[in-house]
């Protein structure tokens, strides 16, 4: 198993049906970028707030990260999963200083969407192959 996607788990998950993880990876393709814009934001504004205790930054970082961690479980991203659990738990807690767990989270998304890329262009050549 790849520390950053589980495929076969996934496979698994959608009974080897190679059309349904293709719609699924697309679908994140599409999706997760500004989804990590808008925690990346979030994170910088609370980050740069002297006094964040009582912020609403703290809960919007929550309810991201926290999508952000069940769309990777549901795809079997592993490491994103991980990282994004970690600062959905920073975030309840309001512990502040959240830019460290951020860059953990923007690495494993680039890395996974890489993954999720390749998956995609493999597929595409395969399909050219059936022409």
């Amino acid at each position: 198993m790849d520390k950053h996607w589980d495929k076969s788990a996934l496979l698994k998950r959608v009974m080897g049906k190679e059309k349904l993880l293709r719609v699924l990876v697309e679908s994140f393709n599409e999706e997760m970028p500004s989804r990590v814009v808008e925690l990346r934001d979030e994170v910088l504004l609370c980050d740069a707030m002297t006094d964040n205790r009582e912020s609403e930054h703290h809960q919007n970082i929550q309810l991201l990260a926290h999508t952000i961690k069940g769309v990777a479980g549901n795809l079997s991203g592993v490491l994103l999963q991980e990282n994004a659990n970690q600062l959905e738990q920073a975030a309840k807690q309001k512990t502040g200083n959240y830019q460290p767990l951020m860059e953990n989270i923007e690495s494993s998304y680039y890395i996974l969407k890489g993954l999720f890329d390749e998956f995609l262009n493999l597929d595409n050549s395969n399909d050219n192959d059936d022409v």
